[in-house]
């Protein structure tokens, strides 16, 4: 929650991720339509603006796709003099659920982007 004069800001991602001791560590927003080259500018402020508030520094806004594609990664400075912030264009194939093995699949996707090293 965001606290101030007004009534109570509240900024509600997705999926937000938590380390073991229940930091947050990552957080990502589900966009329910087509990516093209780049996410739509108030999808990224969006997703910048969970990111910001939660103290994570890893964030994605992920993608139904039909096929394999991979991630587009961004690195985006911060102004306010903190650390630069990963944005990833995360694409989920959804297809995948079909297969027995599918929501392994998913969850690998996931992981692997987790698990990969911030610049």
């Amino acid at each position: 929650m965001i606290f101030g004069q007004g009534s109570l800001l509240e900024t509600t991602p997705d999926v937000v991720f938590r380390d073991s001791q229940g930091i947050p560590v990552a957080v990502t927003d589900s966009k329910y339509k087509r990516l093209g080259s780049r996410p739509k500018a108030p999808d990224t402020y969006q997703i910048l603006t969970a990111g910001h508030v939660l103290g994570c520094r890893r964030i994605s806004l992920t993608y139904p796709v039909a096929q394999h594609c991979e991630p587009t990664v961004w690195r985006v400075p911060s102004a306010l003099g903190g650390d630069d912030i990963e944005l990833t264009a995360l694409p989920l194939n959804l297809m995948s659920l079909t297969l027995p093995e599918g929501p392994r699949l998913l969850t690998d996707a996931i992981g692997a982007w987790l698990d990969k090293p911030q610049y």
